[in-house]
């Protein structure tokens, strides 16, 4: 689980990741090689993107992020969050979202899953947060939230779960997620996936929005916020 924060006043790039890698990472981890197994994931990566560039401002934090204060004290003067930490499943999306909208720093979310992936986006005081979704689906009828909340449970794993990839599947949601962080860096076209969500079925190959939701005035989270 890596992900980027970009600073844009000095051109950097702040990789985090506490993991060490495995055999079964280099299905879909293109930085890493056999040789490399059992070394930290995220000073590997940084020598592997010196070897393309040798230019490029890196800064590597090898670091555990379990909570949204250990994620702010990161996240805090960037300009850019990408995320794709995928343990615990379920509470990271709310660390994520709380620290992002507080510090006022605009994100991507992705994830996966065996046949799927999904993404999104969230700009603070401009696009509704996690939470606004969280809340827009609460008002639909009361048996589709209940499925929501088991659904929920049933993702909230620890550390130690697997999380299984197919290559396939990361490639896409990737280039969709970094796709959508050059629109916002160069601004060339406005970010296209706020306040929806996007999923990439590798069953019928199809990318489509399967929720929509808008800024809550009554968020809890990113309700006082504005643009």
């Amino acid at each position: 689980m890596l992900q980027g924060f970009i600073a844009s006043e000095s051109l950097c790039i702040t990789i985090v990741d506490f993991d060490k890698i495995e055999l079964s990472n280099l299905n879909r981890q293109i930085l890493y090689k056999e040789e490399d197994v059992g070394k930290p994931k995220v000073h590997q990566a940084k020598n592997r993107i010196l070897q393309f560039n040798r230019n490029a401002n890196i800064c590597a934090i090898e670091a555990r992020l379990d909570s949204t204060e250990k994620m702010a004290s990161i996240v805090a003067n960037h300009d850019l969050v990408i995320c794709v930490m995928d343990k615990p499943r379920n509470e990271i999306v709310y660390w994520l979202n709380e620290t992002c909208v507080n510090e006022k720093v605009p994100y991507i979310n992705g994830g996966l899953d065996i046949l799927k992936g999904i993404f999104y986006t969230v700009l603070p005081g401009e696009s509704g947060c996690m939470m606004c979704w969280k809340q827009s689906i609460t008002q639909q009828p009361n048996d589709t939230a209940f499925l929501v909340n088991i659904q929920d449970k049933q993702l909230d794993v620890d550390y130690d779960a697997p999380a299984p990839a197919m290559v396939a599947l990361v490639s896409v949601v990737a280039g969709c997620m970094v796709s959508e962080a050059l629109k916002f860096i160069t601004g060339l076209q406005p970010p296209a996936l706020t306040n929806k969500l996007k999923e990439f079925r590798f069953d019928d190959m199809v990318i489509e929005t399967c929720e929509t939701w808008e800024k809550q005035p009554n968020c809890p989270v990113c309700g006082s916020l504005k643009n």
